[in-house]
């Protein structure tokens, strides 16, 4: 189906000559669209057929609404003698988006629901990320078909870009930007569909849209399958304080797709006292665990982790996961410029602390001395400069990195940022996508600010000093 996306991505049948409306124009048309096997042709057989699809749909669109309801008719006798021809119903389905616009939603959120997911991802892709750039709500119903398929591919020809699940998401429901919130989370309180609950889950999450937190730890507690796998893990990358337990309790689990979920839980959480609880699951005869348990202590790296981490390095039976421990070790201790034995002769707050300062991921948050310094205002200008031209990189305030930015926002500011990542989002390619992951860094920083002293790697997760209440 990639060649079809392609070739009617690219049809202007407004710019065609008008063709009559005649009825038996109007049936010709509709034949020369049905009963199409696009998969059994070769190159020269599908351009054919490209060109005869284009003169159909001119015919149809410059017909006005008695091509719309030729369609129409076509789709209801379809259904009425049960004929499938799903190639026509994707086809039909573009063609009343391109014509008919939201006046055609309901048929086409209908063809996409009753139509296997195999045969439209790619179609249903480029049609709600249009939909969704427009911020009408009547896009909802199309971006939320997407929630429930997570095998299909969508393709971007211009830059050569194939995107699979989870990325077609979020460049759909980021373009429509923090709007799409509350419908994401009605849409997992009213599924058990382990597909679009993880969906939900991560798009919530990486919008650090809190409301949805009693439903996530709902479903991470109580949920099956991938649904609950993905709950534990984003719960995590959420990161509230009182979660940490939950994190840890499930290391206890003698099943290994749940240690490694709260595994990977714990990597997102950034709270080095984990340390000690995760370090056991190293000497689990799972390789998948042992693997992510070394990852998951690299993004929680305090002087436990680093201890636990070199003892391993002992103890391996296997010669590249004694070699990665190693590895891992050597590059920290080069980092904080002291070998082994002096760093963890040091009280435990103390090489905690200077792990902590060494650490490469937290250094672009941190302050510098003789930094410029960004005001609130500044800030605000910025965001709208960035809004305004649909990137984060170059013009007047090209001076601001990610520490500047921390440094003047605030929790209010939370929902202009996700009205910058969705205007990045308007970019469809995969050169935005490095200014989207800055964009998230800061979202979700700036959204923890609500429930959590530190917002990013620190020796204890815990909640901000409650503010004062003002005389």
């Amino acid at each position: 189906m990639f060649s079809l996306a392609v070739a009617l991505t690219h049809l202007s049948p407004s710019s065609a000559e008008p063709t009559s409306a005649e009825p038996a124009n109007l049936d010709a048309a509709i034949a020369s669209m049905r009963n199409i096997e696009i998969d059994k042709l070769d190159r020269g057989g599908k351009s054919a057929i490209y060109e005869r699809l284009d003169t159909a749909w001119n015919t149809l669109m410059n017909a006005g609404d008695r091509g719309r309801e030729r369609i129409l008719r076509e789709l209801k006798e379809l259904d009425e003698k049960r004929v499938s021809d799903d190639f026509f119903r994707i086809d039909a389905s573009m063609l009343l988006w391109f014509g008919w616009k939201f006046d055609a939603i309901d048929t086409i959120v209908a063809i996409w629901e009753s139509t296997p997911n195999r045969h439209h991802y790619d179609q249903a892709f480029s049609v709600a990320y249009e939909a969704a750039k427009t911020r009408d709500t009547r896009a909802l119903p199309l971006m939320k078909s997407l929630l429930r398929n997570d095998t299909g591919t969508a393709c971007v020809p211009l830059h050569s870009m194939t995107m699979r699940w989870p990325l077609p998401l979020e460049f759909v429901w980021g373009v429509y930007g923090p709007g799409g919130g509350p419908e994401l989370l009605k849409a997992l309180k009213a599924t058990k569909d382990p597909v679009v609950q993880k969906s939900c889950v991560i798009l919530l999450v990486k919008m650090q849209y809190l409301e949805a937190l009693p439903t996530i730890r709902e479903i991470a507690r109580k949920g099956e399958g991938e649904g609950r796998l993905y709950a534990i893990e984003w719960l995590g990358v959420l990161g509230h304080p009182d979660d940490r337990e939950f994190l840890i309790s499930g290391l206890k689990s003698t099943d290994p797709k749940v240690v490694v979920a709260h595994l990977m839980g714990l990597a997102g959480f950034e709270d080095m006292s984990t340390a000690t609880a995760v370090a056991p699951t190293l000497n689990r005869d799972d390789e998948l665990t042992r693997r992510q348990t070394l990852m998951t202590l690299s993004y929680c790296l305090g002087v436990d982790a680093l201890i636990s981490i070199h003892d391993r390095a002992v103890t391996a039976e296997r010669d590249d996961e004694r070699e990665a421990c190693n590895s891992l070790v050597n590059s920290v201790l080069a980092g904080v410029g002291l070998d082994y034995e002096s760093l963890t002769k040091l009280p435990r707050h103390e090489a905690d602390e200077k792990l902590l300062a060494a650490n490469p991921l937290e250094a672009m948050f941190r302050g510098r001395p003789g930094d410029r310094r960004c005001t609130h205002d500044e800030l605000v200008k910025a965001l709208d400069d960035w809004i305004a031209r649909n990137r984060i990189t170059g013009g007047p305030y090209a001076w601001l990195d990610s520490r500047h930015v921390l440094g003047a926002a605030t929790v209010d500011d939370l929902n202009k940022l996700l009205e910058v990542r969705a205007s990045v989002y308007r970019r469809l390619s995969d050169e935005c996508l490095s200014e989207v992951a800055v964009l998230e860094d800061l979202i979700r920083r700036i959204g923890r600010r609500r429930f959590r002293r530190v917002t990013g790697l620190c020796v204890r997760a815990e909640a901000p000093p409650p503010t004062p209440a003002r005389p």
